[in-house]
């Protein structure tokens, strides 16, 4: 597969995490939650910035524990029952916090991507209790203070909590949206519309793998160059574009992607190579098979006989582990 160039910590993206994760001690108790995958798994393919917004805020290590509330139908960011009885428990924090944060959240304009600590009342992505005064129904979660902000502030960029990235699908998905958003950072900063008409191309089949009509609504914007306003058009294009990889890819449109492929080099394979392959794609449709030997047996194919326009897809290798992690 084509190899990523990463040699320098200037050529990786750059990711924002929970400082916590990174085995800084800035939770409540002074301790942290150092994630062994994090080291694992991702160091020396992404730079990673530790941020803690309860921090940021002023709350202090060790701090009284947050929560967040709901109260005639408001939601709040308050210190729990039981802390110092000098505290103002109904004093609602949010509003400090965000506006404490705000050199974190310039400094994630420069990031391409986010992990969060889950269950966190900053930082989760939906797992965040939230406490119902007056109500005895169900248990019910939402984003963290700070999480909700980051992603109403930049909703192009991707984002996952650390217990996510456990599964595998889970990690590969968010790699692909942190490489490609990496990669069109650079074409938003070149501003060049032939950059992002190749940057377009060679994702065609990558994003075919996750929704067809979302690439064909990106190729009519891309029609033609907007000479009045380049810019806008290159935004509108960035937030349609990462919007995609915000949902699971089917199996079904994966394999409509490499049938796609297959028709490249569907000259030089004998009969029963194309025989092998369609049966390798049906098992896969059926989750009997994993992905990475029809990729291989492609890609091997499209080596010996394809065209430069199918072999600089980015299909091929989206991000460094996506050999790895298509082969569970």
């Amino acid at each position: 597969m084509d190899s990523l160039e990463l040699d320098t910590e200037a050529d990786r993206p750059a990711l924002g995490v929970s400082a916590c994760l990174l085995g800084e001690s800035v939770r409540y108790d002074g301790a942290h939650k150092r994630s062994a995958l994090l080291q694992a798994s991702l160091s020396g393919l992404v730079s990673m910035r530790g941020f803690c917004p309860e921090l940021s805020a002023g709350f202090g290590v060790p701090r009284p524990t947050i929560a967040l509330y709901e109260e005639a139908g408001a939601v709040e960011l308050r210190r729990n029952p039981g802390q110092q009885e000098q505290l103002d428990l109904k004093e609602n924090l949010a509003p400090a916090m965000i506006q404490s944060c705000e050199e974190i959240f310039q400094a994630c304009q420069n990031l391409d991507g986010y992990i969060f600590m889950q269950h966190s009342p900053s930082c989760a992505l939906a797992s965040a209790e939230l406490i119902v005064q007056q109500d005895n129904s169900e248990a019910r979660h939402m984003d963290g203070v700070f999480a909700a902000e980051l992603k109403r502030r930049q909703p192009a960029l991707p984002v996952v909590q650390e217990c996510d990235l456990h599964h595998g699908p889970s990690l590969d998905r968010f790699l692909v949206a942190v490489y490609a958003h990496h990669r069109l950072s650079s074409v938003q900063k070149s501003q060049s519309f032939s950059e992002l008409l190749d940057f377009h191309s060679r994702y065609k089949y990558l994003v075919m793998a996750f929704s067809v009509p979302a690439y064909k609504r990106l190729g009519k914007l891309l029609a033609c160059r907007n000479a009045d306003n380049f810019l806008a058009q290159l935004e509108e294009y960035r937030l349609g574009f990462m919007q995609i990889f915000k949902q699971e890819p089917s199996r079904g449109a994966m394999v409509n992607a490499l049938m796609h492929i297959m028709g490249y080099v569907k000259q030089q394979l004998s009969t029963d190579q194309s025989q092998q392959l369609l049966g390798q794609m049906h098992a896969y449709r059926l989750g009997e098979q994993a992905l990475q030997p029809i990729v291989a047996e492609l890609h091997n194919a499209i080596e010996l006989g394809g065209s430069d326009y199918i072999r600089r897809q980015y299909f091929w290798c989206p991000h460094p582990l996506s050999e790895q992690l298509r082969a569970l």
